[in-house]
């Protein structure tokens, strides 16, 4: 779920973007399947796919279910009883109603109809209420579950689930309702019965039962705002915390984007203000630890290589990660020696005896199981001090000496205990002499690009 836990927020300099009145794919909705919600101003959200059967409720208002392929009403109301559709095959659909077969079907694709003007009509589908309608697709023998609704309506859906149900300043909401509204218009297809799903891969839609007056009210306020650059709407990225600073779009994906590009966001420390769960969300958002034993990145290659077969990690034993904050060259698309604005990792190598495998951008937050790329990488013989010119750096703690309450120094790892070093994060014990973890320490959470929603809090 993209919450405020887990995205970005995207704010866009004046010089580069505007606000304005949307307009996404034109044309009403017409009858053939594939063209059902390509109206002016609707959208079609994926509530499931892949489904071998879909139950479904009417819960309130005025429905009629539609053979899409025929454009014929099926002649059931239906009433306050249980829908279920299956596949016949790759390209027929079966429905019952209340356990009884429905006639009247000629192809793979119905559509649950609102018919009432002017009313709040909402069906039920896994035990969540939604607006408008809903159109079930036989796609290859299983079933498309697509909620195709206004818009705005999908909205009301969107914010509160993006941006959290309470608490949250109105400007952020409002900000929120924009920059999701951009990238609902932006996501508009004609290649796929769908324009978007409901979870993170694309914005988390939690539908009716997830609407707040609050974020209602933001989506009223802004309604019909989107965001341009150079006369097109714009890929409106974002994310839970971006840590301090944003990073432009090429040193996270493939494609730069000219109203991507890094900027500081140091509201991102908002977060370390907020009231904390007992797992100290959502301060974790901003600042967090990952500490790695040599058998936990064995493991971790282990389960990896057993889902990426065609990109293993295959490097004989393992004896280092290595991290490279480098930044790829808009115009050329080569790597520069360069660091990143932001300080992310964009390249990480897995070293071992018998060779390197190297990941990049996004992909390493995946191949480790971090936050965001906006780390470090420190041995537990390193330690992190700060100089009299307040610039970080990383000593080998066997060349360090520490000096007591008393006026005695002596080097850190002549002990056989441990040692306790005083940080921003509280007192952290170092037991000199043990080589075998792997300490990440980072900012942020999600990619990183765009708006960080927490900075918009």
């Amino acid at each position: 779920m993209l919450t405020r836990h887990q995205r970005v927020f995207f704010i866009v300099p004046a010089v580069l973007a505007v606000l304005a009145l949307w307009i996404c794919l034109g044309g009403a909705p017409a009858a053939a399947q594939g063209e059902v919600g390509l109206g002016k101003n609707q959208i079609r959200a994926a509530l499931a796919v892949d489904q071998s059967t879909a139950g479904f409720y009417v819960v309130q208002g005025n429905y009629e279910i539609r053979d899409v392929t025929t454009g014929q009403t099926v002649g059931v109301m239906p009433g306050q009883g249980r829908w279920t559709v299956s596949p016949i095959g790759a390209a027929a659909l079966y429905i019952e109603f209340n356990g009884a077969g429905v006639q009247g079907l000629g192809g793979g694709s119905v559509l649950l109809h609102q018919t009432g003007a002017g009313e709040t009509a909402l069906f039920r589908y896994q035990d969540r209420r939604y607006r408008g309608d809903l159109w079930l697709v036989n796609s290859n023998g299983k079933i498309q579950v697509i909620n195709v609704l206004e818009l705005e309506e999908y909205l009301y859906g969107v914010v509160p689930r993006e941006m959290g149900s309470s608490g949250i300043p109105a400007e952020a909401y409002k900000a929120q309702a924009v920059v999701s509204r951009t990238y609902a218009c932006y996501s508009k297809t004609t290649s796929r019965n769908y324009d978007v799903g409901n979870t993170e891969s694309t914005q988390v839609y939690g539908g009716f039962d997830a609407e707040t007056q609050a974020a209602c009210a933001a989506v009223d306020q802004t309604r019909g705002q989107v965001i341009y650059y150079d006369n097109q709407i714009i890929q409106a990225a974002f994310s839970s915390n971006a840590g301090g600073y944003t990073e432009a779009a090429e040193n996270v994906w493939s494609e730069p984007r000219p109203y991507l590009q890094p900027v500081g966001s140091p509201e991102d420390a908002a977060a370390l203000n907020w009231a904390q769960t007992a797992e100290g969300w959502p301060a974790v958002t901003y600042q967090w630890e990952k500490i790695l034993s040599l058998p936990d990145v064995n493991v971790l290659i282990q389960e990896w290589n057993a889902s990426h077969g065609s990109d293993a990690i295959n490097i004989g034993e393992f004896r280092e990660l290595k991290a490279y904050p480098v930044r790829m060259d808009a115009v050329t698309r080569q790597w520069t020696g360069e660091a990143t604005q932001s300080g992310r990792v964009t390249r990480l190598d897995f070293v071992g005896s018998q060779g390197t495998k190297s990941f990049y951008r996004d992909q390493i937050r995946s191949v480790l199981g971090l936050r965001s790329t906006l780390f470090e990488i420190m041995g537990a013989m390193e330690m992190r001090v700060m100089t009299a010119d307040m610039t970080a750096v990383n000593l080998d703690i066997t060349q360090c000496y520490g000096v007591d309450a008393d006026g005695t120094a002596a080097l850190v790892n002549e002990g056989k205990g441990g040692y306790f070093i005083l940080g921003s994060d509280g007192v952290k014990e170092i037991k000199p002499g043990d080589s075998s973890q792997i300490i990440i320490t980072g900012r942020g959470y999600g990619h990183g690009v765009g708006m960080s929603q927490w900075g918009a809090i």
